[in-house]
């Protein structure tokens, strides 16, 4: 088990927060309106609401719980929750829930194994560099607008990518930011092509997926046509074209 640290996070916008709602938390309470327990049970997270189904799922994990954090993890994201519950066998859904909820508390004790982290890219058939990955699931979910922006082909053909940070590790990483504080909880690995085995699962938000369609339907960029251009830019980079 790994114990985790609390530090102090900088002033100022972060890297890859460009459009991303407020978070709750650190919203002040004279724009809250009131204290954060009223402010949150009127917060409409863009992410989108529970069913019936997933809100009772929630419920019994984190009666379970010690400390419950989980709505500042990706179980918040119901997108996400479907991938989870229809990827992860049962027996070991529970692992990924205590760890992931655990690695949010300051002092929180977690294996690493069963930490949840996500990235948004466009996939590959063939494993690629997959070099920056998020331990706060907002940043990838509704972040990144400066680097993947809006209605561009690379944002529309992305998908959410969900690891481990005990994969991330055995990868061989540049720099684990544990605690979130360097910058947006930014995790950066080599640039070796990622194993796809270490990845659990991928899904596009539902949200996302009119876009997609209408974007395909409409003659857009195929997936290889964007990953070659992709693949030429930072082949340029290193060679210092640009």
């Amino acid at each position: 088990m790994t114990e985790k640290t609390d530090t102090t996070k900088p002033d100022g916008p972060l890297i890859g927060t460009e459009g991303l709602p407020p978070d709750p938390r650190l919203q002040p309470s004279a724009e809250r309106g009131g204290s954060l327990l009223d402010f949150m049970e009127n917060f409409q997270d863009p992410m989108g609401e529970y069913t019936p189904e997933q809100q009772e799922l929630i419920d019994a994990w984190a009666g379970q719980l010690e400390t419950d954090n989980l709505r500042w993890t990706p179980f918040r994201d119901p997108d996400f929750l479907d991938g989870f519950v229809q990827h992860i066998p049962l027996e070991q859904q529970m692992q990924y829930v205590e760890n992931t909820n655990n690695f949010q508390a300051s002092d929180g004790q977690f294996d690493p194994r069963y930490v949840l982290v996500t990235r948004r890219a466009v996939q590959s058939d063939e494993p690629k560099p997959e070099p920056y990955w998020s331990v706060e699931h907002r940043t990838p979910r509704l972040g990144l607008r400066r680097e993947l922006p809006e209605n561009s082909a690379q944002r529309i053909l992305s998908e959410i990518m969900v690891s481990t940070l005990g994969a991330l590790q055995e990868h061989g990483d540049d720099q684990v930011d544990w605690d979130g504080a360097a910058s947006d909880g930014e995790v950066r690995v080599n640039k070796t092509p990622f194993d796809k085995e270490k990845v659990l699962f991928t899904y596009k938000p539902g949200a996302e997926q009119a876009q997609l369609e209408a974007y395909l339907a409409g003659g857009g960029k195929s997936r290889e046509d964007v990953l070659a251009e992709l693949k030429a830019y930072m082949e340029g980079l290193n060679s210092g074209k640009f």
